[in-house]
């Protein structure tokens, strides 16, 4: 893992300039709807598998229009094409997977305290929204053929997005998420997931930056 934040970073397409609405200008909110919709309808099973999970029915595209309602005009492509709301849903989705997979972790390497059954309980919950968001992470996710098409910003360029890309194959990021679910939902006793953390870890995260 390049740093336990990498992927929190990856939000910074929403850090646009806060500036008050004006007539027939485009809201954040409305470009944030947009991209949830987006998601919404061309991932729609994924969409409601992740939705189904959340508290209120609340995913993190849905806090993401919440929080744009401060955030005043929407100064970037307008209306935005496909590949731009694929991939701004993607990097939301992205950055909310990453935090509830070291939760996963966190819980797993850490939890020792709690007893093996409520900790069963509560890595079976972490690793059902893992697997969840982790699939609908998968589906936004634009293709190398598509990345070109991405407009020139912050946080969204196309050089911005290929490296995110690069990192996540190169550290086999879903892959590490899948592994630890797995573990998760076996017959093993929570008292030896510590034991399967840092082996998956280094298979896939270590790999990448030995080689690197």
């Amino acid at each position: 893992m390049k740093k336990k934040v990498s992927y929190l970073l990856a939000a910074a397409c929403l850090a646009v300039a806060a500036q008050p609405s004006h007539a027939g200008q485009p809201s954040v909110v409305q470009a944030m709807s947009a991209v949830r919709d987006f998601a919404a309808s061309q991932c729609a099973s994924e969409f409601a598998d992740v939705a189904s999970l959340a508290s209120e029915g609340q995913t993190a595209l849905d806090a993401a229009v919440l929080r744009a309602a401060e955030k005043g005009d929407w100064h970037n492509e307008w209306p935005m094409s496909g590949v731009t709301l694929e991939t701004t849903g993607f990097l939301v989705v992205l950055t909310d997977y990453t935090g509830e997979l070291l939760k996963l972790m966190d819980l797993m390497r850490n939890g020792a305290a709690q007893p093996d059954e409520e900790r069963l309980k509560n890595g079976r919950a972490f690793a059902q929204q893992v697997a969840a968001k982790a699939a609908l992470a998968r589906c936004l996710m634009p293709s190398a053929e598509e990345v070109p098409d991405l407009p020139q910003r912050k946080g969204l360029g196309p050089a911005a997005v290929r490296k995110v890309l690069a990192d996540l194959e190169c550290k086999h990021w879903f892959g590490a998420g899948d592994r630890l679910t797995e573990v998760a939902n076996s017959e093993a006793a929570p008292s030896n997931w510590a034991d399967s953390v840092d082996p998956i870890l280094q298979d896939t995260v270590g790999r990448c930056e030995r080689e690197n």
